[in-house]
């Protein structure tokens, strides 16, 4: 123990003076942006609602919404959830929309409401669809001045390189994008079933739609599909989640535009925020060593929860 801490905090003060400056004034980046998140809790007394209650949607979009105002000028927010989760509405900018979802087909409800949203949006300006497990730590509106329909994240992961919990959506061309969507929520209905409706189907539709991609060769390019440009962008950089879910809170996080906390990452997401992220955080809360005694408890959180989470086997 005494060799890893000794080794913990050198590797923290040889990485403090990169940690990124995150942009409390940006208004001079451009198009302001509509943030999109889908989500529903989990029905009670299921392996998944016990991973809800760990860190619950609420309380995750809280972190999300603070994130994304610290780095973007005048966002606004949306809202795609059932008629019960509570969502604290009276944030500022945001728009809760509820109807009933069906908790077996969850990530195809997810791509109908997305694809319904689109529809009666008038897309007047750039949107983003984002998980509530994220945080922004740099301003991501000087994308869209490219010229792109659809941006996607690409992963070293063979059956599912894209991610579907992050889709950037351009407004240059808007009737091509909902044709996009209406295109994955009819491959969804058609290819996938059973467990592919309620887990990974969406990202197995995204892949047989955009066909071989390539890490490595298709970062930061975009490909024209059937009319619509897709940009492909780098996870590592714009979907960041570490390997095996697990993060490091001192770790460096120069490279890094955003923070996915998939799965037993969410048990880090707030003190990430409040810790190394939030600009205004006070002074104890940036000093190397106070990131390294709150990172040996959350390890030990994380060891009493692991039950909990491999008794969600839907994502395993």
């Amino acid at each position: 123990m005494h060799d890893r801490i000794v080794s913990a905090l050198t590797t923290m003060l040889s990485s403090s003076s990169t940690v990124p400056t995150v942009c409390v004034n940006a208004k001079s980046m451009g198009a302001t942006l509509k943030c999109v998140c889908f989500c529903s809790a989990p029905p009670s007394d299921t392996p998944a609602h016990r991973v809800w209650n760990i860190l619950d949607g609420d309380a995750q979009f809280r972190l999300f919404h603070a994130s994304v105002t610290a780095v973007e000028p005048n966002p606004s927010f949306v809202i795609l959830t059932d008629e019960f989760t509570p969502f604290d509405s009276t944030l500022p900018m945001v728009d809760v929309q509820r109807s009933s979802i069906n908790h077996g087909e969850i990530m195809l409800e997810r791509t109908r409401r997305q694809s319904a949203f689109l529809n009666g949006d008038p897309l007047d300006k750039p949107v983003v669809f984002f998980d509530t497990d994220m945080l922004l730590l740099k301003p991501i509106s000087p994308l869209f001045e490219r010229d792109f329909d659809v941006a996607l994240t690409l992963r070293p992961s063979g059956r599912m390189p894209v991610n579907g919990g992050l889709i950037f959506i351009n407004n240059h061309r808007p009737g091509l994008v909902r044709l996009f969507f209406q295109s994955l929520k009819d491959h969804m209905e058609s290819e996938a079933q059973g467990q592919k409706r309620e887990w990974y189907g969406d990202q197995l539709a995204l892949a047989d739609i955009v066909g071989e991609v390539n890490v490595t060769r298709d970062r930061d390019t975009i490909r024209e599909i059937n009319g619509l440009r897709i940009l492909f962008l780098d996870a590592a950089r714009y979907n960041y989640s570490p390997n095996r879910d697990h993060p490091v809170l001192w770790s460096n996080l120069s490279g890094i535009s955003l923070y996915h906390f998939k799965s037993r990452c969410r048990i880090y997401m707030s003190d990430f925020w409040t810790k190394r992220i939030n600009p205004r955080r006070g002074f104890l809360d940036r000093l190397p060593l106070t990131w390294l005694f709150k990172g040996l408890w959350l390890e030990w959180k994380r060891k009493k929860t692991k039950q909990v989470f491999f008794g969600d086997t839907r994502r395993l």
